[in-house]
């Protein structure tokens, strides 16, 4: 495998891009990041689209919200069409919209109808998971449940290795329970702290070297950093995961 281009989901760096968008895209190109996962810009997909290509960088996927997914699935298609990815994903079904293993299945239905349309036009639609999708309906994960009902084709697994990890999941067991369904990772560190925080990659106790080649065995597209809290800037935060990552091989 040729190695993975840096990429970053813009929820690290949300507080800047409300200052200054266009200062935050180039910084993050400064750092090596050439492609990014859109997330946190209220804004026209035409106007980001711009603002990332005069900072040489691209998107290679967007998080939009299930409402849109399900509800008004063109509308969600021509935005990401527009911002020219291949990939889009529900970012967050929260634990209190669906309550009962009816109800979550029910989601991914709807989820899986719209990933038929994205399929059409090319776009790979994907499922998100955080903590709470570890816990148990009936006996199996949620996020299970949603895998299962649901068809490879239609809808695939965007892991994130914090979020396994905080949910009692070795990432490495997960990436390779969904080898082939999973084209993108969240690569996101955990502080050895009481409070499990959030650390910059590299800088936590994650073992990456298993996580990176469980990932390119399971034919993992996109390696995507994303930190949600920092107790640092958060483009400080992205510096020092890009720089520990672009030090190993497996990256460019």
């Amino acid at each position: 495998m040729s190695a993975w281009p840096l990429a970053l989901q813009l929820w690290t760096v949300r507080d800047e891009l409300a200052r200054d968008a266009v200062g935050t895209f180039r910084a993050l190109h400064d750092m090596g990041y050439r492609f990014v996962e859109v997330a946190a810009l209220d804004a026209l997909a035409a106007d980001i689209a711009s603002m990332l290509s005069d900072a040489g960088l691209g998107a290679m996927g967007a998080h939009i919200p299930l409402a849109t997914v399900t509800g008004d699935t063109d509308a969600a298609i021509e935005y990401a069409k527009t911002l020219n990815v291949s990939y889009a994903a529900v970012p967050w079904i929260g634990p209190e919209e669906c309550v009962g293993r009816d109800v979550w299945v029910a989601a991914t239905r709807a989820m899986n109808e719209a990933g038929t349309a994205f399929r059409g036009e090319g776009i790979t639609l994907c499922y998100h998971h955080h903590g709470h999708e570890f816990d148990r309906v009936d006996g199996d994960y949620i996020f299970d449940v949603i895998m299962d009902n649901s068809a490879p084709k239609n809808l695939a697994a965007e892991i994130d290795t914090y979020w396994a990890q905080y949910g009692g999941v070795d990432p490495v067991e997960l990436i390779n329970r969904y080898a082939g369904r999973c084209p993108l990772l969240h690569i996101k560190d955990m502080a050895d702290d009481e409070q499990r925080s959030f650390a910059e990659v590299g800088h936590g106790v994650l073992g990456w070297d298993a996580i990176l080649d469980a990932a390119k065995n399971a034919g993992v597209k996109w390696c995507v950093v994303e930190q949600d809290e920092s107790t640092r800037g958060s483009l400080e935060s992205a510096r020092m995961s890009a720089e520990y990552l672009l030090s190993r091989p497996e990256f460019s």
